[in-house]
């Protein structure tokens, strides 16, 4: 695993824009999102998230609160969901926040 990935992003940014691509044949019915920042505590999430077709086969896009990303760094957890079954984890992401 290589270093995380670095966001740098002007200080009056309101929205941040995410795409997560996931493996195609993924059976999931929908996933759901959170994001924690350096003490751990997770402080955004989305549910009930429908994958779309992109580019590159299904990905999900996410919308963050802009405002809310400080310099830092950051853990996205990725779970997904069958039917009624309970979530499972899918996935981590690690990325830094550089403001400017």
């Amino acid at each position: 695993m290589g270093p995380p990935v670095t966001l740098v992003i002007p200080e009056d940014t309101e929205i941040v824009r995410l795409q997560l691509n996931l493996t195609v044949g993924s059976t999931y019915e929908r996933f759901r999102v959170g994001l924690r920042g350096a003490p751990g505590d997770e402080f955004w999430s989305q549910r009930r998230l429908q994958p779309e077709k992109g580019k590159h086969g299904p990905a999900l896009r996410l919308i963050l609160p802009g405002l809310a990303l400080t310099s830092g760094h950051y853990e996205l957890t990725l779970q997904g969901q069958l039917s009624a079954a309970r979530a499972e984890g899918v996935g981590y992401y690690y990325f830094e926040v550089v403001r400017f």
